[in-house]
């Protein structure tokens, strides 16, 4: 999986919520952004979930063409099918449903933006009559997250109508789409809520890939899921791939020393900075020595002084007692 780069953004699908799927009953899945594996054994229900998937991606209900195609090819399910549960019972091909009462539906998809977060729900909702197998749906749409009550109304599942006066009640009429049109819901899905996906090549790629099994060349794998063109050269495009890799590692390698020499850069600015601070903590250091003398030689010259007055004190003293001498030499003579 190719590393994201910062700036891109995605809508990424981030859960499904199932009611009354085939054998689930209620059952919500999450999903990483990046790359997930549905493993298990056949008849585990991986082709149960992603026909749900399908069911709303292609905005087709008839399921005619994908139903089951990643189990086998000449899978013939339906809708009912899916919808009421059919089990087989016997080896006679007898079977039975798993709901014999009128039900409701849902499948929901809950699409976030990966560099937002921001959540939008896209699904649909089924009523089933049981004694006609009449099937009546709506498509809908909303902003936000799945809702906490997973589309259920206690231990049933909502119905139509229950949806509608809940989008009504909760939100803006902005907010929130219904249509029992698959064509409408279809453009409107692709034109807008999944960022203007090519409304014929999407499902006919998608519809591809579900039931893949890499037993072909290289080349008419490359002619039949990926080209719309058969006139291609296949040495021609193995060389541009070649080279998207080169340049893409080139690129990586590129964006890999920018970032050294953006460290080296901001280490080097740190070096600056400690040094400058150095210089300054030096300074400071020298100054405070100069003022630590000058306040020595002040003291040194205060107690100059200070000798110099005990030294003329003696001299006056002496100089006394020589003219008292004097006096009385000259008094005894």
């Amino acid at each position: 999986m190719e590393q994201k780069i910062a700036n891109d953004r995605f809508l990424a699908l981030s859960r499904i919520c199932l009611n009354n799927w085939h054998y689930i009953t209620k059952r919500t899945l999450s999903f990483h952004d990046e790359i997930n594996f549905f493993t298990g054994h056949s008849g585990s229900g991986k082709s149960t979930v992603i026909d749900a998937m399908q069911i709303v991606l292609y905005a087709n209900t008839d399921g005619c063409g994908f139903f089951n195609k990643a189990a086998a090819d000449d899978s013939d399910r339906s809708l009912i099918e899916y919808l009421r549960g059919m089990v087989n019972i016997g080896d006679n091909n007898e079977f039975s449903y798993l709901r014999n009462q009128n039900f409701s539906s849902t499948i929901v998809l809950e699409l976030k933006r990966s560099d937002t977060g921001q959540c939008q729900c896209v699904g649909i909702v089924f009523d089933v009559e049981t004694a006609t197998n009449e099937i009546t749906r709506r498509f809908f749409w909303h902003k936000g997250p799945m809702w906490d009550n997973g589309y259920r109304g206690g231990k049933r599942t909502m119905s139509i109508v229950e949806i509608e006066d809940y989008l009504q009640a909760n939100y803006s009429r902005e907010d929130y789409f219904l249509t029992s049109h698959n064509e409408r819901f279809r453009r409107i899905l692709y034109d807008s809520y999944l960022g203007g996906l090519d409304c014929e090549k999407f499902p006919l790629l998608f519809k591809r890939a579900i039931p893949f099994r890499m037993n072909i060349k290289l080349e008419d794998f490359v002619k039949e899921y990926i080209c719309m063109e058969q006139d291609i050269h296949i040495e021609d495009m193995q060389e541009s791939v070649m080279q998207y890799g080169r340049m893409r590692k080139k690129i990586k390698d590129t964006c890999a020393e920018i970032q050294s020499l953006k460290q080296i850069e901001e280490r080097f600015q740190n070096y600056g900075d400690k040094e400058q601070q150095l210089k300054k903590s030096s300074y400071f250091v020298q100054k405070l020595e100069i003022l630590q003398l000058q306040s020595e030689v002040r003291t040194l010259a205060q107690k100059a002084k200070l000798a110099g007055e005990d030294l003329e004190k003696p001299i006056q003293a002496r100089s006394s007692v020589d003219e008292q001498i004097v006096e009385l030499t000259r008094q005894s003579d």
